[in-house]
């Protein structure tokens, strides 16, 4: 299901919100804007006036004078010459690393070393 700017908010939320009355109107008008933030894809493609296509990823600066979707801003983080490449260039953002072994067969990802968790060294790490 695609992601529509006017469906962001969750009628059970919405609800509970119109219920209870805010006093500082400016609080409300924050709160909005960062439930449209947060219900806005991560990453969005974009075409452009000269026929590039730009990949866009959402950053957030508030406003108090604009909207509250204008608190949410796409920043170009990659101009491609058309859909396939800027598609490619998003999976490859979001894409899972890909380990290979010696003989170029896909294999699992190495074993990690386990956090120390901020725990004091032994005698022997010094």
């Amino acid at each position: 299901m695609p992601w529509e700017p006017d469906g962001y908010f969750d009628r059970k939320a919405r609800a509970d919100q119109d219920a209870k009355p805010c006093a500082d109107e400016g609080r409300a008008h924050r709160l909005e804007a960062r439930r449209f933030y947060r219900a806005a894809p991560p990453y969005r493609i974009q075409f452009e006036i000269n026929g590039t296509v730009s990949l866009c990823q959402k950053h957030y600066q508030y406003w108090e004078h604009l909207f509250p979707e204008g608190a949410t801003e796409w920043l170009p983080i990659s101009q491609h010459a058309d859909l396939e490449e800027a598609e490619r260039r998003l999976r490859h953002i979001c894409g899972p690393m890909i380990y290979y072994d010696e003989e170029g067969r896909m294999t699992r990802a190495p074993g990690r070393a386990k956090p120390a968790w901020n725990m004091p060294p032994d005698d022997d790490e010094g």
